[in-house]
């Protein structure tokens, strides 16, 4: 990210990968988001009890224990309610847009004004 260049109508889509990083890692790229970008969309596991019984009961639709083990863990690493939005840097000319997105997903908007 610091090495993307600034251009006009950058955006950056990210699907299951920001519950990989720390919270202050997270921050970090968030904000280097923010500088760089004019729209970032966020598709990641939603983490909740359900969705936790669902990534338990994978093992019923044939997955291998890798995936299994992975869904468990990624799901307790996602995200609810305003998390993301939290981290994304205060600035007026943003907006921000987070919710459940379908059963076991979280999806995150950050828009330029």
């Amino acid at each position: 990210l610091q090495q993307m260049p600034v251009g006009p109508n950058t955006w950056v889509l990210a699907n299951l990968f920001l519950h990989h990083f720390s919270e202050e890692s997270l921050g970090r790229i968030l904000s280097s988001l923010a500088d760089k970008t004019h729209l970032c969309c966020a598709c990641e596991p939603h983490r909740d009890r359900w969705s936790l019984i669902a990534a338990r009961l994978l093992w019923m639709m044939g997955a291998g224990p890798v995936t299994c083990h992975d869904a468990k863990v990624s799901v307790r690493a996602g995200f609810r309610s305003r998390e993301l939005s939290a981290l994304w840097p205060s600035d007026s000319g943003w907006s921000t847009f987070e919710q459940r997105a379908g059963w076991f997903s979280h999806l995150f908007l950050a828009q330029r004004r």
